[in-house]
């Protein structure tokens, strides 16, 4: 079975991606708030590759590093390229070399015979964008207000953004509450090499192991309480934080992460369900409703009925056809049911996925959580709608969760104060 090579979106099998386009057709640009694919992803290496030419064109560029991050500095450093002899003279077409750009051109030119970034692994400089994790680095979300809280100092508000969420790490942001992305990731390495875990985590390795196995049905439930414990204590909340950043670099690590999205049961079932509804309405998915079908599976589990009902009520051109875009855009504005301190994000981020084509005619509302979430836009990364989806399958179902959970005693139940369990949620404008 085909494998992912990339990142962080192991979601789905896919078929290589073909460009035939010009010589200056855009694989990475900036036009809003950096986009980034980690550290070990394929801006990364271009950065790597972009250093080594500015060095034998004489431009030091020694405050460009190979972080993953496609930001300003970036921007110049290619710019800085597009006037070095040695490749302007290759470029067939400098000019989106020269706006800041990374071009399938300029890519071969710098990096001969690695492969394009496929369509994943362009996706994926959007889905780390917006979740700024990686997969060295974990976010508590106990209490997420500054000051942070701290009754001894007479800091006792406690306000979360995802208060379900106890814990985030890694591209996907997967999580220790909701789905336990966190917790199936960790048993399926502990099965196979139990020592990654030992190493990581030391001391805090048997309370990370006692989680997989904690209840998680309701508010306040035995996990929750477990993951507060740890988290009230500073000490254990950085050591859990450390030990993440050293588990998370791991290959096997990273392979079960990717494996775990693949699977019916996580974010792959979820694609699939959107690639079906889209082709029931007549659609053909292209490349930025793939992209759009990840982001939004990351956080949310299509509903059927709103979606078919968004497009079947979907504007029409003037040709009587629903194009690509007015499809998700009605797909968001018209799927917003759930946690309403998160319906701002969530637009800010679909708008992401339609601003292509609708950004002149962008509601209030809908400019105002893209601002927020930093104009991206799918085009940054080069996808577009006039190119087919990659095909995919989801991975066969993972099943991990222990048949007996354990439960904590009354008195491991004792100690996690009321704010942190039931915090306020933060004031929307």
């Amino acid at each position: 079975m085909r494998r992912f090579t990339q990142l962080a979106l192991a979601v789905i099998s896919i078929t290589s991606f073909s460009y035939r386009s010009q010589a200056d057709e855009t694989l990475y640009r900036v036009s809003g708030a950096a986009i980034q694919d980690g550290a070990g992803g394929q801006i990364a290496k271009f950065q790597r590759a972009a250093v080594e030419a500015l060095k034998k064109c004489g431009n030091n560029l020694t405050q460009l590093s190979a972080d993953g991050k496609f930001g300003p500095g970036t921007r110049r450093a290619v710019q800085s390229l597009s006037r070095c002899p040695e490749i302007a003279g290759r470029l067939e077409d400098r000019g989106s070399v020269q706006s800041g750009a990374i071009t399938r051109e300029l890519w071969g030119i710098l990096l001969p015979g690695e492969p394009l970034p496929t369509v994943d692994e362009r996706t994926v400089g959007l889905l780390l964008a917006f979740e700024a994790t990686d997969f060295n680095h974990a976010e508590w979300n106990f209490c997420q207000n500054k000051p942070l809280y701290n009754p001894a100092a007479g800091q006792s508000r406690c306000v979360s953004n995802d208060a379900r969420s106890f814990l985030t790490w890694g591209p996907n942001g997967a999580t220790a509450g909701h789905g336990r992305e966190i917790l199936a990731i960790v048993s399926q390495v502990d099965q196979n090499r139990p020592d990654l875990i030992d190493a990581a985590f030391a001391e805090e390795a048997p309370s990370l192991r006692k989680a997989i196995a904690l209840e998680n049905r309701a508010d306040n439930s035995d996990l929750e309480i477990h993951l507060c414990k740890v988290w009230l204590d500073r000490d254990r909340r950085q050591a859990w934080k450390d030990g993440f950043a050293e588990f998370g670099i791991q290959p096997q690590v990273q392979k079960t992460y990717r494996d775990l999205y693949k699977s019916a049961n996580f974010d792959g079932g979820k694609i699939e369900r959107f690639y079906r509804l889209w082709n029931q309405a007549g659609l053909r998915p292209t490349e930025i409703d793939y992209a759009f079908f990840v982001d939004r599976a990351a956080h949310s589990t299509p509903n059927d009925a709103r979606i078919s009902a968004a497009l079947a009520n979907a504007p029409r051109n003037a040709n009587g056809m629903i194009t690509s875009a007015a499809a998700r855009r009605a797909v968001s504005l018209g799927n917003r049911a759930g946690n309403v301190s998160q319906v701002k994000d969530r637009l800010g981020r679909d708008v992401t996925f339609y601003a292509d084509a609708f950004e002149p005619e962008l509601s209030r509302e809908e400019r105002l959580a893209w601002n927020d979430r930093g104009r991206r836009k799918a085009s940054d990364v080069g996808l577009s709608d006039q190119r087919p989806a990659p095909s995919f399958r989801a991975e066969a179902a993972i099943a991990w969760q222990t048949a007996t959970p354990v439960s904590l005693s009354s008195t491991e139940r004792e100690g996690c104060p009321p704010a942190v369990l039931n915090p306020e949620k933060p004031i929307r404008n």
